[in-house]
């Protein structure tokens, strides 16, 4: 799955618990950056700190442009969502202080002191008025099957076995994959499951990837590249629907 993605969505997962309470989970966060900021301050638990200060109560997973025509952020394209920054994947925080977006910006760095590599997330913050999405898991998760069904019958006609492989297994993968990304605390236990489908289906990336693929028959790359967009789809709309859940 992509860095970005899992990363945000870690961060609504144990940030939203830490809010309601259960700050004990917090050190079990996954930190897939080497060093992750908010607005420039360093760390997640000052910047929870600081939202709670502020009447912070609820952290939601964004990606916006999935779904909404017209965005100003563009469509998600498989072809750029496995690269660092070609996917919009970030947070959205509720409560008394109104509805900001953290989009992070992710970036390279060297590492004062050693001249080590590093890579960097800053969220940067901005109000914004449209609601957090929500999707329900039932739902995301017929779509995501769906689309596997589809990707892996492609793959099989055009005789591609791994691929088919892959995709059939990705509707059914182990349960536990994925549950790092959320909290001991977490209290819908589909959500990780749904979590895993998403992981086990993420197949977006660079060269060998899904969508490193070409067709000579135009017919099937249009096939090939429609199933692509709807399986990228229904893979954010899952994790969207695993994360953005009812706590009440």
């Amino acid at each position: 799955m992509s860095g970005e993605l899992a990363q945000s969505m870690a961060i609504a997962a144990f940030g939203t618990m830490w809010l309601a309470g259960s700050r004990g989970d917090l050190q079990r966060l996954p930190q897939l950056a080497d060093l992750v900021a908010f607005d420039s301050v360093a760390g997640v638990e000052p910047w929870l700190e600081g939202l709670a200060a502020d009447g912070v109560e609820r952290l939601w997973l964004a990606v916006p442009g999935l779904g909404i025509t017209g965005s100003p952020y563009g469509p998600v394209a498989p072809v750029s969502a496995g690269f660092l920054g070609g996917l919009p994947a970030g947070l959205v925080s509720t409560g008394t202080a109104g509805r900001h977006r953290w989009r992070g910006q992710w970036s390279p760095a060297t590492r004062a002191g050693d001249g080590a590599q590093i890579l960097v997330v800053n969220y940067l913050s901005e109000p914004v008025a449209v609601a957090p999405a929500r999707i329900g898991t039932g739902e995301a998760r017929a779509g995501l099957d769906e689309a596997l069904d589809r990707a892996a019958r492609f793959a099989d006609r055009h005789e591609l076995p791994e691929w088919a492989r892959l995709f059939a297994e990705a509707r059914r993968p182990p349960e536990a994959r994925r549950r790092d990304l959320f909290p001991a605390s977490w209290p819908d236990p589909d959500g990780p499951a749904l979590a895993a489908t998403a992981m086990a289906a993420w197949v977006f990336g660079g060269m060998g990837s899904w969508n490193d693929l070409g067709f000579a028959d135009g017919e099937a790359q249009r096939e090939y590249e429609q199933i692509s967009r709807d399986l990228l789809e229904t893979v954010l709309r899952a994790c969207i629907a695993a994360v953005n859940i009812d706590l009440r």
